[in-house]
Protein backbone atom coordinates (compact mmCIF):
# COMPACT_ATOMS: atom_id res chain seq x y z
CA UNK A 1 0.00 0.00 0.00
CA UNK A 2 2.77 2.45 0.96
CA UNK A 3 4.71 1.55 -2.17
CA UNK A 4 1.67 2.05 -4.38
CA UNK A 5 0.93 5.42 -2.80
CA UNK A 6 4.56 6.46 -3.21
CA UNK A 7 4.56 5.55 -6.89
CA UNK A 8 1.34 7.47 -7.50
CA UNK A 9 2.66 10.46 -5.56
CA UNK A 10 5.90 10.54 -7.55
CA UNK A 11 3.90 10.28 -10.76
CA UNK A 12 1.60 13.15 -9.85
CA UNK A 13 4.52 15.27 -8.63
CA UNK A 14 6.28 14.76 -11.96
CA UNK A 15 3.14 15.80 -13.80
CA UNK A 16 2.89 19.01 -11.80
CA UNK A 17 6.53 19.85 -12.48
CA UNK A 18 6.44 19.38 -16.26
CA UNK A 19 2.88 20.46 -16.92
CA UNK A 20 2.23 23.57 -14.83
CA UNK A 21 1.72 25.69 -17.95
CA UNK A 22 0.46 22.87 -20.18
CA UNK A 23 -2.61 20.70 -19.89
CA UNK A 24 -3.68 22.24 -16.58
CA UNK A 25 -3.80 25.88 -17.70
CA UNK A 26 -7.55 26.17 -18.16
CA UNK A 27 -10.73 27.67 -16.80
CA UNK A 28 -13.83 25.62 -16.02
CA UNK A 29 -14.41 21.96 -15.17
CA UNK A 30 -11.45 19.79 -16.09
CA UNK A 31 -11.59 16.43 -17.80
CA UNK A 32 -9.99 13.19 -16.61
CA UNK A 33 -8.17 10.32 -18.29
CA UNK A 34 -7.34 7.14 -16.41
CA UNK A 35 -6.79 3.48 -17.12
CA UNK A 36 -4.62 0.42 -16.67
CA UNK A 37 -1.53 -0.67 -18.61
CA UNK A 38 -1.28 -4.44 -19.10
CA UNK A 39 0.96 -6.75 -21.07
CA UNK A 40 -0.29 -9.02 -23.85
CA UNK A 41 -1.16 -11.75 -21.34
CA UNK A 42 -3.33 -9.40 -19.27
CA UNK A 43 -0.88 -8.90 -16.40
CA UNK A 44 -0.49 -5.31 -15.08
CA UNK A 45 2.70 -3.46 -16.04
CA UNK A 46 4.24 -1.45 -13.20
CA UNK A 47 6.54 1.49 -13.94
CA UNK A 48 5.34 2.06 -17.49
CA UNK A 49 5.49 5.66 -18.69
CA UNK A 50 2.13 7.04 -19.82
CA UNK A 51 2.03 10.27 -21.81
CA UNK A 52 -0.66 12.67 -22.99
CA UNK A 53 0.12 14.00 -26.47
CA UNK A 54 -1.68 17.02 -27.92
CA UNK A 55 -2.71 17.67 -31.53
CA UNK A 56 0.68 19.19 -32.33
CA UNK A 57 2.45 16.04 -31.19
CA UNK A 58 3.82 17.55 -27.96
CA UNK A 59 3.85 15.61 -24.69
CA UNK A 60 1.78 17.71 -22.29
CA UNK A 61 1.98 15.40 -19.26
CA UNK A 62 3.36 12.05 -18.21
CA UNK A 63 3.50 9.72 -15.24
CA UNK A 64 4.41 6.14 -14.34
CA UNK A 65 2.00 3.34 -13.57
CA UNK A 66 1.43 1.91 -10.10
CA UNK A 67 2.06 -1.74 -9.10
CA UNK A 68 -1.45 -2.49 -10.38
CA UNK A 69 -0.66 -0.88 -13.75
CA UNK A 70 -2.96 2.05 -13.03
CA UNK A 71 -2.50 5.67 -14.06
CA UNK A 72 -4.70 8.76 -13.75
CA UNK A 73 -4.57 12.29 -15.12
CA UNK A 74 -7.00 14.07 -12.82
CA UNK A 75 -7.09 17.54 -14.43
CA UNK A 76 -6.85 17.60 -18.20
CA UNK A 77 -7.82 20.26 -20.72
CA UNK A 78 -10.99 19.08 -22.45
CA UNK A 79 -9.70 18.57 -25.97
CA UNK A 80 -8.44 15.85 -28.31
CA UNK A 81 -5.62 13.69 -26.98
CA UNK A 82 -3.44 10.76 -27.83
CA UNK A 83 -2.45 8.48 -24.93
CA UNK A 84 0.91 6.73 -25.27
CA UNK A 85 2.66 4.22 -23.07
CA UNK A 86 6.17 2.79 -23.15
CA UNK A 87 8.50 0.81 -20.91
CA UNK A 88 11.93 -0.72 -21.41
CA UNK A 89 11.53 -4.26 -22.72
CA UNK A 90 8.09 -3.64 -24.23
CA UNK A 91 6.77 -2.45 -27.56
CA UNK A 92 5.31 1.10 -27.26
CA UNK A 93 1.56 1.48 -27.71
CA UNK A 94 -0.72 4.44 -28.38
CA UNK A 95 -4.45 5.19 -28.51
CA UNK A 96 -5.49 8.23 -30.54
CA UNK A 97 -8.63 10.33 -30.95
CA UNK A 98 -9.49 10.53 -27.26
CA UNK A 99 -12.03 13.36 -27.48
CA UNK A 100 -13.06 14.98 -24.20
CA UNK A 101 -15.81 17.52 -23.64
CA UNK A 102 -16.36 19.61 -20.50
CA UNK A 103 -16.05 17.57 -17.33
CA UNK A 104 -15.86 14.25 -19.18
CA UNK A 105 -14.00 11.24 -17.79
CA UNK A 106 -12.36 8.77 -20.18
CA UNK A 107 -11.11 5.27 -19.41
CA UNK A 108 -8.21 4.36 -21.72
CA UNK A 109 -6.52 1.02 -21.15
CA UNK A 110 -3.27 0.21 -22.96
CA UNK A 111 -1.52 -3.05 -23.82
CA UNK A 112 2.27 -3.39 -24.02
CA UNK A 113 3.78 -6.44 -25.67
CA UNK A 114 7.02 -7.78 -24.15
CA UNK A 115 9.78 -7.75 -26.73
CA UNK A 116 11.57 -10.94 -27.66
CA UNK A 117 14.56 -11.77 -29.84
CA UNK A 118 14.20 -13.06 -33.36
CA UNK A 119 14.55 -16.73 -34.14
CA UNK A 120 17.11 -17.04 -36.87
CA UNK A 121 16.37 -19.03 -39.97
CA UNK A 122 17.58 -19.37 -43.53
CA UNK A 123 16.47 -19.07 -47.10
CA UNK A 124 17.51 -20.93 -50.21
CA UNK A 125 17.10 -17.89 -52.41
CA UNK A 126 17.07 -14.37 -50.99
CA UNK A 127 15.19 -13.06 -54.03
CA UNK A 128 12.34 -15.58 -53.67
CA UNK A 129 9.46 -14.71 -51.36
CA UNK A 130 8.17 -18.26 -51.23
CA UNK A 131 11.45 -19.67 -49.89
CA UNK A 132 11.52 -17.47 -46.80
CA UNK A 133 12.12 -19.41 -43.56
CA UNK A 134 13.14 -16.54 -41.26
CA UNK A 135 10.57 -16.08 -38.52
CA UNK A 136 10.17 -13.50 -35.79
CA UNK A 137 9.47 -15.58 -32.68
CA UNK A 138 7.80 -12.98 -30.47
CA UNK A 139 4.60 -12.85 -28.43
CA UNK A 140 1.67 -11.27 -30.19
CA UNK A 141 1.04 -7.61 -29.58
CA UNK A 142 -2.38 -6.20 -28.91
CA UNK A 143 -3.36 -3.89 -31.75
CA UNK A 144 -5.83 -1.01 -31.76
CA UNK A 145 -8.68 -3.54 -31.75
CA UNK A 146 -8.28 -4.82 -28.19
CA UNK A 147 -9.24 -8.44 -27.79
CA UNK A 148 -9.49 -9.06 -31.51
CA UNK A 149 -6.32 -8.69 -33.51
CA UNK A 150 -2.86 -9.29 -32.07
CA UNK A 151 -0.46 -9.03 -35.03
CA UNK A 152 2.78 -10.93 -34.69
CA UNK A 153 6.16 -10.28 -36.25
CA UNK A 154 7.49 -12.04 -39.34
CA UNK A 155 10.81 -11.20 -40.91
CA UNK A 156 12.17 -11.56 -44.41
CA UNK A 157 15.69 -12.63 -45.45
CA UNK A 158 18.18 -9.82 -45.33
CA UNK A 159 16.04 -7.91 -42.83
CA UNK A 160 17.21 -9.70 -39.70
CA UNK A 161 19.57 -6.91 -38.67
CA UNK A 162 17.07 -4.11 -39.24
CA UNK A 163 14.18 -6.06 -37.72
CA UNK A 164 16.22 -6.76 -34.60
CA UNK A 165 17.04 -3.07 -34.45
CA UNK A 166 13.39 -2.12 -34.83
CA UNK A 167 12.19 -4.53 -32.14
CA UNK A 168 15.16 -4.45 -29.81
CA UNK A 169 16.37 -0.87 -29.83
CA UNK A 170 19.17 -0.88 -32.45
CA UNK A 171 21.68 -2.80 -30.32
CA UNK A 172 21.63 -5.82 -32.61
CA UNK A 173 22.12 -3.94 -35.87
CA UNK A 174 24.46 -5.98 -38.03
CA UNK A 175 27.14 -4.35 -40.16
CA UNK A 176 28.38 -6.82 -42.76
CA UNK A 177 31.93 -6.75 -44.02
CA UNK A 178 30.96 -5.60 -47.49
CA UNK A 179 29.09 -2.60 -46.12
CA UNK A 180 26.15 -3.27 -48.42
CA UNK A 181 22.54 -2.40 -47.79
CA UNK A 182 20.48 -5.18 -46.16
CA UNK A 183 18.07 -5.26 -49.10
CA UNK A 184 19.36 -7.83 -51.62
CA UNK A 185 17.38 -6.17 -54.41
CA UNK A 186 18.63 -2.65 -53.67
CA UNK A 187 19.85 -0.59 -56.61
CA UNK A 188 21.18 2.19 -54.39
CA UNK A 189 23.92 4.47 -55.63
CA UNK A 190 27.22 4.66 -53.77
CA UNK A 191 26.23 7.97 -52.16
CA UNK A 192 22.84 6.68 -51.12
CA UNK A 193 24.39 3.52 -49.70
CA UNK A 194 26.94 5.54 -47.74
CA UNK A 195 24.20 7.69 -46.20
CA UNK A 196 22.22 4.61 -45.21
CA UNK A 197 25.26 2.99 -43.62
CA UNK A 198 26.03 6.16 -41.64
CA UNK A 199 22.46 6.34 -40.34
CA UNK A 200 22.46 2.65 -39.45
CA UNK A 201 25.71 3.00 -37.52
CA UNK A 202 24.28 5.92 -35.55
CA UNK A 203 21.24 3.82 -34.65
CA UNK A 204 23.55 1.00 -33.58
CA UNK A 205 25.14 3.48 -31.14
CA UNK A 206 21.67 4.56 -29.97
CA UNK A 207 22.15 8.03 -31.49
CA UNK A 208 18.58 8.23 -32.77
CA UNK A 209 18.64 12.02 -33.15
CA UNK A 210 21.76 11.83 -35.28
CA UNK A 211 20.27 9.06 -37.40
CA UNK A 212 17.12 11.10 -37.96
CA UNK A 213 19.18 13.98 -39.27
CA UNK A 214 21.20 11.69 -41.55
CA UNK A 215 18.14 10.00 -43.06
CA UNK A 216 16.31 13.30 -43.55
CA UNK A 217 19.35 14.83 -45.24
CA UNK A 218 19.73 11.73 -47.39
CA UNK A 219 16.11 11.84 -48.51
CA UNK A 220 16.55 15.47 -49.55
CA UNK A 221 19.24 14.20 -51.95
CA UNK A 222 17.56 10.89 -52.86
CA UNK A 223 13.79 11.42 -52.42
CA UNK A 224 12.98 8.14 -54.20
CA UNK A 225 15.13 5.94 -51.97
CA UNK A 226 13.10 3.12 -50.42
CA UNK A 227 15.97 2.19 -48.10
CA UNK A 228 16.44 5.70 -46.73
CA UNK A 229 12.68 6.06 -46.25
CA UNK A 230 12.66 2.79 -44.27
CA UNK A 231 15.64 3.99 -42.23
CA UNK A 232 13.81 7.21 -41.43
CA UNK A 233 10.71 5.26 -40.41
CA UNK A 234 12.71 3.07 -38.03
CA UNK A 235 14.49 6.08 -36.53
CA UNK A 236 11.16 7.85 -36.03
CA UNK A 237 9.74 4.75 -34.37
CA UNK A 238 12.69 4.45 -31.99
CA UNK A 239 12.33 8.14 -31.10
CA UNK A 240 8.71 7.62 -30.11
CA UNK A 241 7.23 9.45 -33.11
CA UNK A 242 4.90 6.62 -34.01
CA UNK A 243 2.48 8.46 -36.29
CA UNK A 244 5.38 9.88 -38.29
CA UNK A 245 7.05 6.46 -38.40
CA UNK A 246 3.97 4.83 -39.88
CA UNK A 247 3.61 7.65 -42.40
CA UNK A 248 7.26 7.23 -43.42
CA UNK A 249 6.83 3.52 -44.03
CA UNK A 250 3.60 4.12 -45.94
CA UNK A 251 5.57 6.45 -48.18
CA UNK A 252 8.27 3.78 -48.56
CA UNK A 253 5.67 1.34 -49.92
CA UNK A 254 4.57 3.96 -52.43
CA UNK A 255 8.09 4.71 -53.71
CA UNK A 256 8.51 1.13 -54.93
CA UNK A 257 5.21 -0.74 -54.56
CA UNK A 258 6.82 -4.07 -55.48
CA UNK A 259 9.46 -3.92 -52.73
CA UNK A 260 8.46 -6.24 -49.88
CA UNK A 261 10.48 -4.83 -46.99
CA UNK A 262 8.43 -1.65 -46.45
CA UNK A 263 5.20 -3.65 -46.13
CA UNK A 264 6.72 -5.97 -43.54
CA UNK A 265 7.95 -3.12 -41.36
CA UNK A 266 4.71 -1.20 -41.83
CA UNK A 267 2.62 -4.19 -40.75
CA UNK A 268 4.87 -4.71 -37.73
CA UNK A 269 4.41 -1.21 -36.28
CA UNK A 270 1.01 -0.25 -37.69
CA UNK A 271 -0.72 -0.75 -34.33
CA UNK A 272 1.15 2.20 -32.84
CA UNK A 273 -0.84 4.67 -34.99
CA UNK A 274 -4.52 3.68 -35.17
CA UNK A 275 -5.33 6.95 -36.97
CA UNK A 276 -3.58 5.60 -40.05
CA UNK A 277 -5.43 2.26 -40.07
CA UNK A 278 -7.24 2.98 -43.35
CA UNK A 279 -4.04 3.93 -45.18
CA UNK A 280 -2.24 0.91 -43.76
CA UNK A 281 -5.10 -1.38 -44.82
CA UNK A 282 -4.88 -0.04 -48.36
CA UNK A 283 -1.15 -0.81 -48.56
CA UNK A 284 -1.49 -4.29 -47.06
CA UNK A 285 -4.22 -5.07 -49.57
CA UNK A 286 -1.84 -4.01 -52.32
CA UNK A 287 0.88 -6.23 -50.83
CA UNK A 288 -1.53 -9.17 -50.96
CA UNK A 289 -2.60 -8.43 -54.52
CA UNK A 290 1.03 -8.22 -55.66
CA UNK A 291 2.10 -11.42 -53.87
CA UNK A 292 -0.96 -13.66 -53.37
CA UNK A 293 1.32 -16.71 -53.07
CA UNK A 294 3.41 -15.31 -50.22
CA UNK A 295 2.38 -16.45 -46.74
CA UNK A 296 3.29 -13.10 -45.17
CA UNK A 297 1.26 -11.04 -47.61
CA UNK A 298 -1.80 -13.25 -47.10
CA UNK A 299 -1.34 -13.22 -43.32
CA UNK A 300 -1.08 -9.46 -42.97
CA UNK A 301 -4.02 -8.93 -45.31
CA UNK A 302 -6.08 -11.28 -43.11
CA UNK A 303 -5.21 -9.21 -40.01
CA UNK A 304 -6.03 -6.03 -41.88
CA UNK A 305 -9.45 -7.37 -42.86
CA UNK A 306 -10.00 -8.43 -39.24
CA UNK A 307 -9.29 -4.90 -38.02
CA UNK A 308 -11.59 -3.39 -40.63
CA UNK A 309 -14.40 -5.73 -39.65
CA UNK A 310 -13.93 -4.99 -35.95
CA UNK A 311 -13.81 -1.23 -36.57
CA UNK A 312 -17.03 -1.45 -38.56
CA UNK A 313 -18.70 -3.38 -35.72
CA UNK A 314 -19.84 -6.20 -37.98
CA UNK A 315 -19.52 -9.98 -37.91
CA UNK A 316 -19.77 -10.26 -41.68
CA UNK A 317 -16.34 -11.43 -42.79
CA UNK A 318 -15.24 -14.26 -40.51
CA UNK A 319 -15.34 -16.82 -43.33
CA UNK A 320 -13.07 -14.65 -45.48
CA UNK A 321 -10.56 -14.13 -42.66
CA UNK A 322 -10.54 -17.83 -41.76
CA UNK A 323 -9.94 -18.68 -45.42
CA UNK A 324 -7.05 -16.23 -45.67
CA UNK A 325 -5.36 -17.58 -42.53
CA UNK A 326 -5.76 -21.15 -43.75
CA UNK A 327 -4.29 -20.10 -47.10
CA UNK A 328 -1.30 -18.53 -45.33
CA UNK A 329 -0.73 -21.82 -43.49
CA UNK A 330 -1.07 -23.80 -46.72
CA UNK A 331 1.56 -21.60 -48.35
CA UNK A 332 3.90 -21.98 -45.37
CA UNK A 333 2.94 -24.71 -42.87
CA UNK A 334 5.88 -23.67 -40.64
CA UNK A 335 4.47 -20.17 -40.05
CA UNK A 336 3.51 -20.18 -36.32
CA UNK A 337 1.87 -16.75 -36.32
CA UNK A 338 -0.82 -17.83 -38.77
CA UNK A 339 -1.68 -20.84 -36.58
CA UNK A 340 -1.87 -18.58 -33.54
CA UNK A 341 -4.20 -16.11 -35.21
CA UNK A 342 -6.42 -18.90 -36.49
CA UNK A 343 -6.59 -20.18 -32.92
CA UNK A 344 -7.66 -16.72 -31.75
CA UNK A 345 -10.37 -16.65 -34.41
CA UNK A 346 -11.69 -20.05 -33.31
CA UNK A 347 -11.61 -18.93 -29.67
CA UNK A 348 -13.71 -15.87 -30.50
CA UNK A 349 -16.23 -18.17 -32.18
CA UNK A 350 -16.21 -20.65 -29.23
CA UNK A 351 -14.81 -23.36 -31.50
CA UNK A 352 -12.61 -24.57 -28.66
CA UNK A 353 -11.36 -27.96 -29.94
CA UNK A 354 -10.17 -26.30 -33.15
CA UNK A 355 -8.60 -23.44 -31.18
CA UNK A 356 -6.71 -25.88 -28.96
CA UNK A 357 -5.35 -27.68 -32.01
CA UNK A 358 -4.08 -24.42 -33.55
CA UNK A 359 -2.46 -23.30 -30.31
CA UNK A 360 -0.73 -26.66 -29.94
CA UNK A 361 0.55 -26.40 -33.51
CA UNK A 362 1.85 -22.92 -32.73
CA UNK A 363 3.74 -24.21 -29.71
CA UNK A 364 5.13 -27.14 -31.70
CA UNK A 365 6.57 -24.64 -34.21
CA UNK A 366 7.55 -22.03 -31.63
CA UNK A 367 7.81 -23.42 -28.07
CA UNK A 368 8.94 -20.01 -26.74
CA UNK A 369 5.67 -18.27 -27.63
CA UNK A 370 4.36 -17.02 -24.28
CA UNK A 371 1.17 -15.83 -25.97
CA UNK A 372 0.40 -19.28 -27.40
CA UNK A 373 0.83 -20.96 -24.01
CA UNK A 374 -1.33 -18.31 -22.33
CA UNK A 375 -4.10 -18.49 -24.93
CA UNK A 376 -4.05 -22.29 -24.79
CA UNK A 377 -4.35 -22.07 -21.01
CA UNK A 378 -7.38 -19.80 -21.33
CA UNK A 379 -9.23 -22.23 -23.60
CA UNK A 380 -8.28 -25.25 -21.48
CA UNK A 381 -9.61 -23.46 -18.40
CA UNK A 382 -12.88 -22.64 -20.17
CA UNK A 383 -13.31 -26.28 -21.21
CA UNK A 384 -12.78 -27.71 -17.73
CA UNK A 385 -9.13 -28.75 -17.96
CA UNK A 386 -7.92 -26.77 -14.97
CA UNK A 387 -4.67 -28.61 -14.27
CA UNK A 388 -3.53 -28.44 -17.88
CA UNK A 389 -4.48 -24.78 -18.00
CA UNK A 390 -2.45 -24.04 -14.87
CA UNK A 391 0.59 -25.69 -16.44
CA UNK A 392 0.27 -23.56 -19.58
CA UNK A 393 -0.10 -20.37 -17.52
CA UNK A 394 3.07 -21.22 -15.59
CA UNK A 395 4.99 -21.81 -18.82
CA UNK A 396 3.72 -18.52 -20.23
CA UNK A 397 4.73 -16.64 -17.08
CA UNK A 398 8.19 -18.23 -17.12
CA UNK A 399 8.72 -17.35 -20.78
CA UNK A 400 7.66 -13.74 -20.16
CA UNK A 401 10.13 -13.52 -17.29
CA UNK A 402 12.94 -14.88 -19.46
CA UNK A 403 12.09 -12.37 -22.17
CA UNK A 404 12.16 -9.44 -19.76
CA UNK A 405 15.45 -10.62 -18.23
CA UNK A 406 17.03 -10.79 -21.68
CA UNK A 407 16.26 -7.13 -22.45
Amino acid sequence: MVSAFKNRFVGYLWIVIISAAGAWAQVGPACQISGIVRDSSGAPVQGAKVMLVDKAGHVSASQVTSPTGAYAFAKVVCSDWQVKSERTGYRPYAVGNVHLTTGQKAAVDLVLEPLAGAAAGHTTDQNSLNSVEFYQASPLRADEVVGAVDPAGYSSPGDSNTTAMLLGGAAALRQNSAGTLPNPDSQASHGEQDIYDRGAKLLARHDVAGALEIFKTGLAQYPNSTDLQIGLGIALYLSGQYYEAVRSLIQATDIDPKACRPYLFLADISGTSPNESAAVAERLKRFYELYPQDARAVFYFALSRWRQMANAGTNDGWDEIEGLLKNSIALDPKFPDAHLQLGSLYTNQSRFPEAIEQYRQTIALNPSSAAAHYKLGQVLERTGHGKEAEREFKISSSLRGQSEAAQ
